[in-house]
Protein backbone atom coordinates (compact mmCIF):
# COMPACT_ATOMS: atom_id res chain seq x y z
CA UNK A 1 0.00 0.00 0.00
CA UNK A 2 1.28 3.39 -1.27
CA UNK A 3 1.13 6.78 0.79
CA UNK A 4 0.43 9.78 -0.14
CA UNK A 5 2.98 12.33 0.78
CA UNK A 6 2.30 15.53 0.60
CA UNK A 7 5.25 18.07 -0.70
CA UNK A 8 5.72 21.30 -0.44
CA UNK A 9 4.99 23.62 -3.43
CA UNK A 10 7.75 24.57 -5.50
CA UNK A 11 8.93 28.64 -4.50
CA UNK A 12 7.50 30.80 -6.60
CA UNK A 13 10.19 33.10 -8.16
CA UNK A 14 9.65 36.56 -9.91
CA UNK A 15 10.53 34.72 -12.80
CA UNK A 16 8.14 32.02 -12.70
CA UNK A 17 5.29 34.60 -11.53
CA UNK A 18 6.17 36.04 -14.85
CA UNK A 19 6.00 32.89 -16.61
CA UNK A 20 2.42 32.54 -15.45
CA UNK A 21 1.10 35.82 -16.05
CA UNK A 22 2.13 35.86 -19.28
CA UNK A 23 1.13 32.41 -20.37
CA UNK A 24 -2.37 33.57 -18.38
CA UNK A 25 -2.75 36.48 -20.69
CA UNK A 26 -2.38 34.28 -23.82
CA UNK A 27 -5.22 32.45 -22.46
CA UNK A 28 -7.31 35.42 -21.69
CA UNK A 29 -6.34 37.04 -24.77
CA UNK A 30 -7.07 33.44 -26.79
CA UNK A 31 -10.88 33.69 -25.53
CA UNK A 32 -11.30 37.10 -26.25
CA UNK A 33 -10.64 36.53 -29.76
CA UNK A 34 -12.58 33.15 -29.73
CA UNK A 35 -15.30 36.10 -28.23
CA UNK A 36 -14.67 38.28 -31.80
CA UNK A 37 -15.26 35.07 -33.91
CA UNK A 38 -18.57 34.45 -32.09
CA UNK A 39 -20.14 37.29 -32.38
CA UNK A 40 -18.98 37.71 -35.98
CA UNK A 41 -20.56 34.67 -36.32
CA UNK A 42 -23.80 36.00 -34.61
CA UNK A 43 -24.15 38.73 -37.24
CA UNK A 44 -23.68 36.52 -40.34
CA UNK A 45 -26.13 34.15 -38.61
CA UNK A 46 -28.91 36.88 -37.73
CA UNK A 47 -28.46 38.09 -41.69
CA UNK A 48 -29.06 34.80 -42.85
CA UNK A 49 -32.13 34.58 -40.78
CA UNK A 50 -33.43 37.46 -41.59
CA UNK A 51 -33.05 36.84 -45.65
CA UNK A 52 -34.41 33.05 -45.22
CA UNK A 53 -37.40 33.52 -42.87
CA UNK A 54 -38.13 37.26 -42.55
CA UNK A 55 -40.20 38.73 -39.68
CA UNK A 56 -41.29 35.07 -39.00
CA UNK A 57 -40.95 33.60 -35.32
CA UNK A 58 -37.89 31.12 -34.99
CA UNK A 59 -37.47 27.94 -33.68
CA UNK A 60 -38.41 27.03 -30.32
CA UNK A 61 -41.08 29.99 -29.99
CA UNK A 62 -38.20 32.39 -30.17
CA UNK A 63 -39.08 36.18 -32.35
CA UNK A 64 -37.08 34.71 -35.05
CA UNK A 65 -34.35 37.17 -35.97
CA UNK A 66 -35.48 39.66 -33.32
CA UNK A 67 -34.20 37.58 -30.58
CA UNK A 68 -31.01 36.76 -32.78
CA UNK A 69 -30.67 41.01 -33.09
CA UNK A 70 -30.95 40.85 -29.69
CA UNK A 71 -28.00 38.63 -28.66
CA UNK A 72 -25.29 40.54 -31.11
CA UNK A 73 -24.02 42.74 -28.68
CA UNK A 74 -23.81 39.92 -25.46
CA UNK A 75 -20.49 38.94 -24.75
CA UNK A 76 -19.62 35.28 -24.00
CA UNK A 77 -17.58 36.86 -21.59
CA UNK A 78 -17.89 39.60 -20.65
CA UNK A 79 -15.59 39.68 -17.80
CA UNK A 80 -12.35 39.42 -19.63
CA UNK A 81 -13.60 42.35 -21.61
CA UNK A 82 -13.92 44.55 -18.58
CA UNK A 83 -10.43 43.23 -17.25
CA UNK A 84 -9.10 43.44 -20.20
CA UNK A 85 -10.29 47.59 -20.55
CA UNK A 86 -8.45 48.05 -16.98
CA UNK A 87 -5.03 46.33 -17.69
Amino acid sequence: MSRCVLQKPPRLTTSRLLICTLALTQVCERLIDLDEIIQEWRYRHVKMVERTIGTKGGSGGSTGAGYLRATLFSPLFPDLWAIRGEL
